[in-house]
């Protein structure tokens, strides 16, 4: 119990509870600081309206703020609590004014504004496009608009596709292009439990998408590349020049430069089931291997009496190029703040606080971009470091080794184990599954990837040496083999991975509050906390007990919205049945949104097409599955159908139909044309029937 007491005394200060420190709140302002604006930021998302009271409010408070200075000692102390209210007024009316400001749909000049349709659009390409199965893909941002003649300022940036055409594969990033085809909205997603990817695109202000082949552009010029966009090529073109493997060249872009769009589907799931994709996915820990490498390149300068400045300024200088060179994601700015604020602090010889550095960095991040709340990385990465931060330092010296190789494994195999501890539940929750193997794979993967990254960048230094870079050249490409071999052959095992894991936030919650009463719990041995632990391991069963009995109540039918892949899902009793065409029936199951079974834990139990059954009974319900022209029968009694699926765009009437079945309900799939779905509707209305368009209103959804 003593041991258990030394190792989550880190966590209570953490958080702030009272210890044997009691000034530790005090040296972590930002602590209490960061749910004031998180809670700002949630309500102008979730419930979206003008600032203008708000701004009114900040201005009001920060001056009565800076009157209250003027009072004596003793009245301040008397509106202590007054000026922590208004402080937290302010910063919940700060994250609400950050959030509208970042949010492109509030400026005037919106290109989603503008309702004419026949417009001329400058647009200019903020990526190189990046080969696709069908298309060209790459996001571009509008500079201007032409209307009667006239060219005007607007905002918005777009996903834009391009066909697979010769002439487009030289296009590049910076290139502007004139077209005149008219936006497409980015539609959401309708199919049940399936990722939202017009809300993603939404929170990085992209709205609308297009479709362009090489006679819907005109290419008008290109612009100069960014400093970091040179970079990046001359580095791709260094490595693909001296690995001359496939694979290895796309993990050693992935881990240098955090280019991932060479690599291969298969490779890159295997290294997400197996717990390493943070190795590939440039992330904190490859920052902070840069950063131990400056420290070390730059120790001499801290012999240097009066110009012992310049360390600092150049440590600071290449982190922030390695991290805007890297694409600036989440969870590298993450690592190149917190650095920042661990090197001003030395230079000014003030003592850090790492929690209070860690929640500072998260702070300026969200001022700068407030939806990086929701991104996953963002998330993981801020979960992982607190975890570290936490339990390393009390469970590494929980056992002393006195062998140093011993030694390192140990601190390795302790820190890869504490970041998974905060990490677990936003794994869960977002992807759904657990890598059982993480903690063999990270003690192998997480070395070998930092030996690999120092080998490519002394790489790029010796490159103008062709015989040095060369056989270095060799030697990464050998290891990187071995890596990926080591990884695929972890990923084919068959517990290497827990998937089907459904989890909500109610479960999360649950989570976090148990850590932290079995911590309280363990230091001052009161027996409430033990209740409170036993509480919510009572309230996270009856979560699971609650949705599992849901489930064996649920009958539906759901018709996904898959365009030319039409397929039909049965839920009852806890299983499913899959309906799709034999020809497809495998492709389709896989890439369907299979989201809703597993999170609703349904299991599968048959698999059939509707040409073989092309009606079912399920519970009472009869379905029927209408995909050849029918054979209408003289003196024929209309059979009774509860929902009738029309498929393969068949030259038949509602009429005729009507003779054969008398249904509750029409359904019109995926693979049926829009203006033969148009001329249906009219005939049904006509007829007073109930009808429903997969391709138009989106998947189908009935409760039965």
């Amino acid at each position: 119990m003593k041991r258990l007491r030394i190792l989550t005394q880190p966590f209570l200060l953490g958080l702030g509870m009272r210890s044997q420190t009691p000034a530790y709140w005090k040296q972590a302002p930002f602590l209490r600081l960061l749910p004031g604006l998180i809670s700002g930021i949630l309500i102008q998302y979730h419930f979206p309206h003008a600032i203008g009271a708000e701004l009114i409010v900040i201005i009001t408070l920060l001056i009565c703020i800076l009157l209250l200075r003027f009072l004596s000692t003793q009245q301040k102390y008397r509106f202590t609590m007054v000026i922590g209210l208004a402080m937290y007024v302010m910063l919940i009316c700060l994250g609400s004014v950050i959030t509208h400001i970042n949010t492109i749909t509030h400026d005037k000049n919106w290109i989603g504004h503008d309702r004419t349709d026949h417009k001329t659009l400058l647009i200019r390409l903020l990526e190189t496009p990046v080969e696709r199965k069908k298309s060209f893909k790459t996001t571009a941002s509008i500079e201007s608009r032409s209307a009667n003649g006239k060219w005007v300022h607007v905002k918005g940036k777009l996903v834009v596709y391009f066909s697979k055409e010769e002439k487009n594969r030289l296009l590049k990033q910076g290139d502007r292009l004139l077209i005149s085809q008219i936006l497409q909205t980015v539609d959401a997603n309708t199919n049940p439990g399936a990722f939202n990817y017009a809300a993603y695109l939404a929170r990085n202000n992209i709205y609308h998408r297009l479709f362009l082949r090489t006679n819907q552009y005109q290419y008008i010029d290109t612009g100069q590349l960014s400093w970091s966009s040179q970079t990046t090529h001359t580095v791709l073109s260094v490595l693909r020049k001296h690995i001359r493997g496939k694979q290895e060249q796309a993990i050693a872009e992935a881990l240098l430069i955090g280019y991932t769009f060479d690599l291969e589907d298969e490779l890159l799931e295997a290294y997400s089931r197996t717990g390493v994709i943070h190795v590939i996915a440039i992330s904190g820990m490859h920052l902070g291997l840069v950063y131990g490498l400056l420290l070390l390149l730059t120790s001499p300068l801290k012999k240097l009496r009066y110009i012992r400045w310049i360390r600092p300024v150049l440590i600071l200088a290449a982190l922030w190029s390695f991290s805007w060179l890297v694409g600036a994601g989440a969870s590298v700015l993450r690592a190149a703040v917190i650095f920042s604020f661990m090197i001003l602090g030395e230079w000014l010889q003030r003592k850090n606080n790492t929690y209070n550095n860690l929640a500072a960095s998260m702070f300026c991040l969200l001022c700068f971009n407030p939806f990086y709340l929701w991104d996953a990385g963002f998330q993981l990465s801020y979960a992982a470091v607190a975890g570290i931060m936490v339990f390393t330092r009390p469970v590494y010296r929980y056992w002393y080794i006195p062998y140093k190789a011993l030694r390192y494994g140990w601190q390795l195999l302790v820190v890869t184990c504490s970041a998974q501890v905060f990490t677990i539940p936003v794994v869960l929750y977002h992807f759904h599954q657990f890598p059982n193997l993480f903690l063999m794979t990270n003690l192998v993967v997480v070395p070998l990837s930092g030996l690999i990254l120092y080998a490519c960048i002394l790489l790029l230094v010796v490159s103008p040496v062709p015989v040095i870079a060369y056989h270095l050249g060799e030697i990464v490409q050998m290891v990187l083999r071995l890596m990926n071999r080591f990884i695929t052959y972890a990923e084919q095992l068959s517990f290497a991975v827990t998937d089907h894991i459904q989890i909500n936030p109610a479960q999360i919650t649950c989570y976090f509050l148990l850590i932290l009463f079995f911590c309280r719990w363990v230091i001052f041995k009161k027996s409430c906390y033990l209740f409170y632990l036993l509480t919510c391991i009572c309230i996270s069963c009856s979560i699971y007990a609650y949705r599992h009995i849901q489930i064996r109540q649920k009958n539906r039918l759901v018709i996904y919205q898959l365009p030319g892949t039409p397929v039909t899902e049965i839920f009852g009793a806890g299983k499913y049945i899959s309906i799709a065409r034999q020809a497809q029936l495998n492709a389709t199951l896989k890439m369907r949104s299979s989201t809703h079974t597993w999170m609703g834990g349904f299991q599968q139990m048959s698999a059939i097409s509707p040409e073989n059954g092309p009606v079912l009974s399920v519970n009472g319900l009869i379905v029927v599955w209408v995909n050849k022209i029918p054979l209408l029968k003289t003196g024929a009694v209309p059979l009774d159908v509860n929902v009738l699926i029309l498929q393969n765009n068949l030259p038949v009437t509602i009429t005729r139909l009507q003779q054969l079945f008398k249904a509750d309900l029409y359904v019109w799939d995926s693979n049926n044309p829009l203006w033969k779905i148009r001329k249906w509707k009219k005939e049904a209305d006509s007829l007073h029937l109930r009808h429903h368009s997969v391709p138009e209103q989106g998947a189908f959804v009935m409760d039965f």
